[in-house]
């Protein structure tokens, strides 16, 4: 009896030690984090009239309002930023190349001249993201993406690289405490740069393609990006794209896939066509303020949020296709 007793303990213990083991594992892969709350809401601007859009959550904030912009010129979302100032905590950091304008008004600080503080991210009440390519400036004819999400563990993160912001440290910083979330059941990725090492995250979810990669880059110079795209089209996988022309320099890899046989085409917006989007299978998006160049991976102060949401992601096909005409994989 004592003998069958130990083997019961024995197993007992290594039963709870495998399955302790397996959850703690398992924790570890993303160390998941869970929120069900409002579903995110996608912009395309202009259509959308992103202005208006941001007005609408200023104006319905209560208690604070954090943004990191390179550039603030609409003068209707800097006036009524001062009014909410009287009774909010309001706080706004732009590149230093978009200061002179706003230097009165004591609650906006700039950047460095060494990087660029290309964030485009607001957080309202600590517990809305906004996010994207959209810089509020005084006439919206770029073409924009805008995310809002409704998160506070997403707007804690966020919060986390503003306060660093806000306390002078650019072009560097502490690596994001999390990155990897779970809203509504979807997995969202948010990163920073350049402390998350943005390309190698870029990179990562494109080499993972199967069927489909559509981009929509205002300025491309990244080779490292520009060869997983070209191994990518080699191995099948339908590989498409549009650029901003006014970047089409010297600098640009939009030659290197004309060359490389990567349906590839200069937008036609007498604007900006200012999108820095990638849809992958139509299931991901990737998307934020990151531009596939090199100083947006190693000197800028910059974001990039991963989606895995099929239909936020036919929602950014749908807009890659109002601007290409391509003909896409389903």
């Amino acid at each position: 009896i004592m003998i069958k007793l130990k083997y019961c303990l024995l197993f007992i213990i290594l039963l709870f030690l495998f399955t302790t083991s397996c959850s703690i594992d398992s924790s570890k892969k993303d160390n998941i984090i869970k929120e069900y709350t409002q579903e995110t809401n996608i912009f395309f601007c202009p259509e959308d009239n992103c202005t208006n859009k941001m007005l609408d959550y200023i104006n319905n904030s209560n208690d604070s309002i954090y943004c990191a912009l390179y550039s603030l010129k609409s003068e209707r979302i800097i006036d009524l930023l001062k009014e909410k100032s009287k009774k909010e905590d309001v706080r706004v950091v732009v590149d230093d190349n978009n200061y002179n304008v706003l230097s009165n008004l004591s609650f906006v600080r700039k950047d460095t001249r060494y990087q660029l503080s290309h964030n485009k991210f607001c957080i309202f009440d600590d517990h809305i993201v906004w996010t994207g390519s959209f810089n509020p400036v005084k006439k919206e004819c770029d073409n924009n993406n805008v995310v809002v999400m409704y998160s506070n563990k997403i707007s804690s993160s966020f919060n986390d690289e503003f306060s660093e912001l806000w306390d002078g440290i650019f072009g560097k910083g502490k690596r994001s405490k999390q990155n990897i979330f779970y809203l509504n059941n979807k997995r969202i990725g948010v990163y920073f740069c350049p402390e998350d090492f943005c390309a190698d995250k870029l990179i990562k979810v494109i080499d993972s393609a199967n069927k489909s990669i559509y981009f929509m880059a205002f300025s491309f110079t990244n080779d490292l990006i520009a060869d997983v795209l070209i191994k990518k089209h080699n191995q099948g996988v339908d590989v498409k794209g549009v650029v901003e022309k006014r970047q089409v320099t010297k600098y640009s890899k939009y030659r290197k896939l004309l060359d490389n046989d990567i349906s590839v085409m200069i937008d036609k917006n007498k604007c900006n066509m200012h999108h820095k989007v990638f849809i992958i299978d139509n299931s991901i998006v990737v998307t934020g303020s990151f531009n596939p160049t090199i100083a947006a991976d190693t000197k800028n102060d910059e974001n990039l949020i991963i989606i895995y949401d099929r239909g936020i992601a036919e929602e950014y096909t749908n807009e890659f296709v109002s601007l290409t005409n391509f003909t896409i994989v389903q």
